[in-house]
């Protein structure tokens, strides 16, 4: 199985695809299952839990057809500063403007 992060940049349900802006640069849409999962941190959500905007993992598979479909869609936390820093650490480094 092959894989492919990105952002998601659009969910079609009733076409069951979405699109993904990859980490390499390139837009692809790809189509989805039933059976495809949604996980976040070892649980498994509801596809009504993705956002455009998320940074999302796919896990592709070829389907009886040769068509790549996605079989694992998989929430990553975007980078943000750790909560537990020492006080005034994280809003200082925010209020930085170039």
């Amino acid at each position: 199985a092959r894989s492919v992060k990105g952002v998601l940049q659009n969910l079609d349900v009733g076409a069951r695809q979405l699109t993904l802006a990859t980490v390499a640069g390139d837009l692809r849409t790809l189509p989805y299952t039933e059976e495809t999962e949604v996980r976040m941190g070892g649980k498994t959500l509801p596809l009504s839990a993705l956002k455009v905007g998320q940074h999302i993992g796919l896990s592709l598979k070829k389907d009886e057809t040769g068509e790549q479909v996605i079989s694992r869609i998989t929430l990553t936390a975007a980078k943000r500063a750790p909560r537990k820093t020492a006080s005034g650490t994280a809003s200082a480094a925010g209020n930085k403007k170039p």
